[in-house]
C-alpha cells in the first residue's frame, strides 16, 4: 500500500468521523429533528440544528479556512457557534440540510486531498488557531475534534428517545 501524505491522512480521519455521524443521524430518522430537549431547565439543540451546524463548521474549517471561498448556501451562517433558531422561516427542510451536509463534506474532502503537506503550514484564511498557530493544519485538526463533540449530543438524543446504539 502506498504511503499517504499528511493531507490524505487528515481527509481519511475526517471522512471516518463523518461515518459515525451518519450512523447516529440514521438511528434518529424516526424522531422529530426540530425537537429541542430540556434537561434541568437547560435547553439543548435539536438534531436539525446539529446537522446544520456541522455543515457550517465543516465549510468554515475545511473549505473557507483553506481556500478563502465563501459559501453559496444562504442559510449557513444562521448556524454559527452559539446560535439558536427561534424562527425557521427561510431555512431548508431537514432533508435539504442533510443534502447540504453531504455536499459540503464532498467539497471538504476534495479541498483537503488537493493540499500538499507544505500547504498545511500556511496561514488559514479564518485565523483559526485552536491550540496552535493559525495554520491550515490547525483548522483541519479542529474540524476533526469538533464533529465528535456534536455526535456526543446525538448520542444523548438517542438515549432520550430510547434508541440503543452499539
Amino acid at each position: 500500500m502506498p504511503e499517504l501524505s499528511e493531507p490524505q491522512v487528515i481527509a481519511d480521519i475526517q471522512d471516518n468521523s463523518r461515518w459515525i455521524t451518519k450512523r447516529y443521524i440514521a438511528a434518529l430518522s424516526e424522531i422529530n429533528p426540530m425537537k429541542e430537549y430540556e434537561i434541568d431547565g437547560k435547553t439543548f439543540h435539536s438534531l436539525y440544528w446539529l446537522v446544520a451546524h456541522l455543515t457550517w463548521a465543516e465549510y468554515a474549517l475545511c473549505v473557507s479556512a483553506i481556500t478563502d471561498k465563501k459559501s453559496d448556501i444562504p442559510w449557513l451562517d444562521r448556524f454559527r457557534i452559539s446560535t439558536r433558531i427561534d424562527d425557521y422561516t427561510g431555512l431548508p427542510s431537514f432533508e435539504e440540510a442533510l443534502k447540504a451536509l453531504d455536499q459540503v463534506h464532498a467539497e471538504s474532502m476534495q479541498t483537503i486531498r488537493a493540499l500538499t503537506p507544505e500547504q498545511l503550514d500556511e496561514d488559514n484564511y479564518r485565523g483559526v488557531k485552536f491550540g496552535g498557530p493559525a495554520s491550515k493544519r490547525v483548522s483541519l485538526y479542529h474540524c476533526i475534534r469538533h464533529e465528535p463533540v456534536h455526535v456526543g449530543q446525538m448520542a444523548w438524543i438517542c438515549k432520550l428517545n430510547g434508541i440503543k446504539m452499539f
